[in-house]
């Protein structure tokens, strides 16, 4: 009785059963989304003004040597964009527009048809390979996941980077010492470098952004 009492309220029967197949890499990446922008707010502390490029070029004894700084910028910027990959890869890499074209065209003719289409449009042998290649990539790794609790690690690591980038800035933006802020940016650097190149998930994110070919189907139309 109690069986059929539930099925008359379908609703409530319907929401539980919905619950239970809730699918828990949303819930995964709104939280690994949530902790990457609050690293971008809090790396925004050194950045709204310049960032470390303009403390090397306010300094008269750094000014010539200002690009340390703006590597140190760009280092903290990617691997940002490394850590945003991630997270929104979490159950996969979505097709961009250039892996839809290709599938799409690809239901109306085969890839031999097609690269002569290509061909004709003026695209060259070299660069339609690389389109080739991209597509395959994006189909193989369309469905591919990633370990939660690992990039969570690889999130906790670079806070610690980030929040040595920021305090390093503010500890100098008033007053600093050329020699000795110098060290200490090179030696952030190298921190960021080493952890970078060795760390699984930074790598493969580097890796699979790399894949993405510059692309115009059109030239005369416009691309991505």
């Amino acid at each position: 009785m109690a069986y059929f009492r539930l099925l008359k309220r379908p609703s409530l029967f319907l929401f539980v059963f919905a619950i239970s197949f809730i699918n828990p890499t949303f819930a995964d990446e709104k939280e690994c989304l949530n902790e990457v922008k609050r690293l971008i707010i809090h790396k925004e502390k050194a950045q709204y003004d310049g960032g470390f490029w303009s403390l090397f070029e306010k300094s008269k004894a750094l000014s010539t040597k200002s690009v340390i700084g703006l590597t140190l910028d760009k280092e903290i910027n990617k691997l940002i964009v490394h850590l945003t990959h991630l997270c929104e890869t979490l159950d996969g890499i979505a097709l961009n527009d250039l892996a839809m074209i290709i599938r799409d065209d690809l239901k109306l003719m085969n890839e031999e048809e097609y690269r002569k289409q290509l061909t004709i449009l003026g695209k060259p042998d070299k660069e339609i390979d690389v389109w080739f290649k991209f597509y395959s990539f994006s189909l193989k790794h369309e469905h591919r996941t990633l370990n939660y609790p690992s990039i969570k690690e690889t999130l906790n690591l670079s806070k610690k980077l980030v929040s040595s980038y920021v305090k390093l800035y503010l500890d100098n933006r008033s007053k600093l010492n050329a020699d000795a802020f110098k060290m200490q940016v090179e030696s952030l650097l190298v921190q960021i470098s080493s952890f970078t190149t060795s760390n699984k998930n930074i790598v493969q994110a580097e890796s699979e952004l790399s894949q993405v070919p510059y692309w115009d189907i059109q030239e005369s139309v416009g691309g991505s």
